[in-house]
């Protein structure tokens, strides 16, 4: 039962019953604990009641999809240390820039309609250097 509590918020628990609710919380609090989606819908397979294993499917469909789904967000958005540069005068010297980072292999991101042009801070010097010697 104290596996079950991993990826679930346990309601009750009688001598031959357990209601657990799993919740995009309570998977997430697994995700974070090293355990994957694959790993909760294979826990819930083998430790079905027979009664549950006559049912096709065993785990709903949208119940293993959502519980894919939640398990997604956690790869969806990464942090990352970046610099930004955005004081361009003319699009021209953005663009240079551009080209020059994208050369290098550092653009994280680039927005010419706006003249946002963000990198890794490893390249903050080398693209500082670069427009102090084009000017």
């Amino acid at each position: 039962m104290n596996r079950l509590g991993i990826f679930c918020d346990l309601l009750y628990r009688l001598p031959n019953l357990v209601v657990a609710k799993i919740t995009r919380d309570s998977c997430l609090r697994a995700f974070k604990n090293g355990v994957s989606a694959a790993d909760i819908l294979s826990f819930i397979t083998i430790n079905a009641s027979p009664v549950m294993t006559t049912k096709t499917p065993l785990i709903p469909d949208a119940v293993s999809v959502q519980i894919s789904i939640w398990e997604e967000e956690m790869y969806r958005v990464k942090n990352q240390l970046a610099v930004m540069f955005d004081q361009f005068d003319q699009l021209q010297d953005f663009e240079n820039v551009e080209k020059f980072a994208r050369e290098k292999g550092v653009v994280l991101w680039s927005d010419p309609s706006q003249m946002v042009l963000i990198v890794t801070p490893e390249a903050d010097e080398i693209i500082r250097r670069f427009i102090r010697n084009a000017t």
